[in-house]
Order: structure tokens, then C-alpha cells, then sequence
């Protein structure tokens, strides 16, 4: 307590020692006291006191000096374990602004997925301005600028990471094909163009990628031909490349009984193929594409059969004998169908086709415009053989009313004969 009439004045705000209050001296800042929550904490804050509360990932050490860090696990991702919803949107809001996140979060009733749809368009609208940016420009020569620009751009990267974890597991499929347009404007040249040695965007897809590949066997035809453009976008972008995706693809299908989802994979695996060929280089070992096409050949689906054995006759083509040694150990049914599909028709099975009918004989030839008194000297000549040849012409039969006629008139005639035998009687008498 203070005692009565003493001239201490009590502090206000918070609270410091003795020694701070005399000197007036300024409390030193670290480096990472000053970025505020602009973007998710990186390496420099491992050492800072305590991390309770902070929005981010586990940290890790800085890479160069004066450089931005880069910890490769730097996502806020929410989850039940990790961040909750509340820790996100305050992250989010530095980053897009208080609207937009309103926007994104808003749920429940089914007329309210336009909100996130308003949400996801604004946020797309800001990286298609990025890119414009980066292709108009060249890249700064100078450090200091080259520095704060990949730095702005990678605070950027990480909040569209967090929005697209959230909203390619929207169920809703209005909102999830505006995701996966944000998705290719984001993995694109221009936007990565100040952070190209970053290792941000290949590390970012094990957070979503798994929802691709799940939305690529979908009922819906539009949101299963769209997720599988988005991992071949993925494979193309040099960015990730094909040896981060093929992991993802060649996983095994839970559910084979539904044949999209199984033919819609085995048709990315075969694109996959064709365009980055097999090897360690593009990801796509050839034991890991037999071990997951085999399997599939004895599926209930005629057309995920065809599909799972075209593919398995791309892959043979590149090299036959191992390929067929490594089918027969795995699965030699397999090989069986695929021999059986390769398989010309035997030239004895055909020759025991045998053809029935009469053999008819060769038509002569006759002029096509014969002369006009053979024409009609021929024409008589058929008249009379066809009245020769013609059976008898039997009794002609009445027509209809004609006998009905003469049935009418046959009591008539019976009556007058009665007639007349009378009278003749009568008179001989």
C-alpha cells in the first residue's frame, strides 16, 4: 500500500521494475517483435519466451541472414488439435481483411455457400492483381527489395494455403470448383515469380492434396474432371512437379466398386505416364504402378478392367520382357489377359467357318441396250410362252351381289314351278 499524502505517483498501463521506471531506458526489441501477426511466425521466434497463443507452426531455424525464413511446415492449418477457428480468422484478417473472412466462414444454410463463393472470388481477384504485378515488372536487382518482396509475396502464399485447406473440403460444389480456380492462379509462373527458390509450394500440397485425389472420384462429373486437371496442373507447375504428385495418384482406391472413381484414376495414371515417363525423375517407380493397375484387372467393372489393362499395355511397351517378368510374379492372371488382348485371331479357328447355300452361277453377258425390233420381238416371244405355260381358267365365281341376287330368286322360281304342276293337274282332270 501507499501510504497517505506520499507524492509516489502510481503507474498506469503495465506494470515495470524500479530500475526501468528511473532510467526511462526503452526496452529493447527482437527482430521478431516487430512483424506483428502480418504473416505466421518463422524461425527467428524459437528463442522468445513463451509461444503460448501464437498463430503458427512449429518453427525452425533461420536459413541465411537477412533472408526471409522459410520452415517448411509454416501453414496455419486448422483442426481440432491444432488452431482453433477463432486463432485463424485473426490470422486471416491481417492478411485479407475482416470481410472477406466473414465471408469464408459463413455457413449453414445452403444459400449462404455464395457468401464463401464471394469470399474465394476476392482472394482470387488479389492474386490475379500478384501476377500482373510480377509479369509487368522485372525482378529488383537490389537485396533490400528482392528481400521484402518475396517476403510480402510468401505471407501472401501462406494465407491462400489456409483458405484452400478449408475450402476444397467444402461439400458443396458450387464452392469447391471457384477453389480449384484459385488453386491454378496461385501454382502459376508469375505469382511464384519472387519466391522461385522457395520450397513453400511443393511442402503446401501435402496439406490438400489428399482432397484432390479423393473430389477425382466423385459422382459429380464436372468436380471429377476438374480435380483431375488440378493434379495434372500440379505435376506440370515447375513449382511441384510430378514427383510430388504421383505419390498422391498412385495410392490405392478404397472403394473399387465404383467404376468412375476407378477408371478416373486409372486415366490420370495413364496421362501421367505418357507425359512424364517412368523413373525416379517424374515419381512414378514401375513396381509402384504395377502394384496399384494390377489389382484393378479383376474388378467387377468391364470398363475399369479395359481401362486398368490399357494401362498395363502402355507400361509393357516401354519395356516388355521386364515388364511381363514382373506381371507373372505379382499377378500371372493378369498376364494371362493381357496375352489374351494381344492375341491375333488363329488362322485355323477361321478355316473351320464354313459357308452354306448354293453356289450361283456366273451371269452372262448380255447387251445392256439391246436394238428396239429385238426388244420387241423378245417381248411377244415371252407374252405367248407365259398364255402356253398358264393353267386353265376354272369356273368364274359371282360376285358378292350378283349371288346374292340369284339366292333371292331361287324361291321365287321354286313357287312358280309349283304353280304350274298344279294348273297341269287340275286340267288333266
Amino acid at each position: 500500500m501507499v501510504p497517505a499524502g506520499s507524492n509516489t505517483v502510481l503507474p498506469t498501463g503495465r506494470l515495470e521494475t524500479e530500475e526501468k521506471q528511473s532510467t526511462g531506458a526503452k526496452q529493447e526489441s527482437t527482430p521478431g517483435q516487430d512483424r506483428g501477426l502480418q504473416s505466421a511466425p518463422t524461425g527467428q521466434d524459437s528463442g522468445s519466451g513463451s509461444r503460448a497463443g501464437v498463430h503458427s507452426a512449429p518453427p525452425r531455424s533461420s536459413l541465411s541472414k537477412g533472408r526471409p525464413d522459410e520452415p517448411l511446415s509454416d501453414f496455419l492449418i486448422e483442426s481440432d488439435a491444432g488452431p482453433t477457428a477463432a486463432a485463424v480468422d485473426e490470422y486471416l484478417e491481417a492478411i485479407f481483411g475482416q470481410r472477406v473472412v466473414k465471408d469464408l466462414r459463413s455457413q449453414g444454410a445452403h444459400t449462404e455457400w455464395s457468401s464463401r463463393v464471394s469470399g474465394l472470388e476476392a482472394i482470387q481477384k488479389l492474386v490475379k492483381q500478384k501476377k500482373a504485378e510480377s509479369a509487368a515488372k522485372p525482378m529488383p536487382t537490389g537485396d533490400t527489395t528482392f528481400w521484402r518482396d518475396e517476403g510480402e509475396r510468401l505471407a501472401l502464399f501462406r494465407g491462400v494455403v489456409t483458405v484452400l485447406v478449408r475450402a476444397l473440403s467444402d461439400k458443396v460444389v458450387p464452392v469447391y470448383l471457384p477453389a480449384l480456380s484459385l488453386l491454378n492462379d496461385t501454382y502459376s509462373s508469375d505469382f511464384f515469380a519472387p519466391m522461385q527458390s522457395s520450397a513453400l509450394p511443393k511442402a503446401a500440397i501435402a496439406h490438400f492434396a489428399h482432397q484432390l485425389v479423393f473430389r477425382s472420384g466423385s459422382s459429380n462429373g464436372r468436380a471429377r474432371e476438374e480435380s483431375s486437371n488440378a493434379l495434372l496442373h500440379l505435376a506440370r507447375c515447375e513449382a511441384v512437379g510430378c514427383a510430388a504428385v504421383a505419390p498422391w495418384v498412385t495410392r490405392p482406391i478404397s472403394n473399387t466398386k465404383q467404376a468412375h472413381a476407378v477408371v478416373s484414376r486409372l486415366e490420370l495414371l495413364r496421362t501421367l505416364v505418357a507425359e512424364f515417363d517412368l523413373g525416379s525423375d517424374s515419381g512414378l517407380e514401375l513396381m509402384e504402378v504395377l502394384r496399384f493397375t494390377l489389382p484393378l484387372c479383376e474388378v467387377a467393372s468391364g470398363a475399369a478392367r479395359d481401362a486398368a489393362i490399357g494401362l498395363l499395355l502402355d507400361v509393357r511397351a516401354l519395356d516388355v520382357p521386364r515388364v511381363e517378368a514382373l506381371i507373372d510374379d505379382l499377378k500371372p492372371s493378369a498376364l494371362v489377359l493381357i496375352k489374351a488382348r494381344l492375341a491375333t485371331p488363329d488362322a485355323k479357328s477361321l478355316s473351320g467357318i464354313s459357308v452354306t447355300g448354293r453356289k450361283l452361277p456366273p451371269i452372262e453377258s448380255q447387251p445392256t441396250t439391246p436394238l428396239r425390233h429385238d426388244a420387241h420381238s423378245r417381248a411377244r416371244a415371252t407374252s405367248s410362252e407365259v398364255v402356253e405355260l398358264a393353267p386353265p381358267a376354272g369356273p368364274k365365281k359371282p360376285f358378292k351381289a350378283e349371288a346374292h341376287s340369284t339366292i333371292k330368286a331361287q324361291p321365287k322360281l321354286r313357287q312358280a314351278n309349283c304353280d304350274t304342276s298344279a294348273s297341269r293337274e287340275l286340267s288333266f282332270e
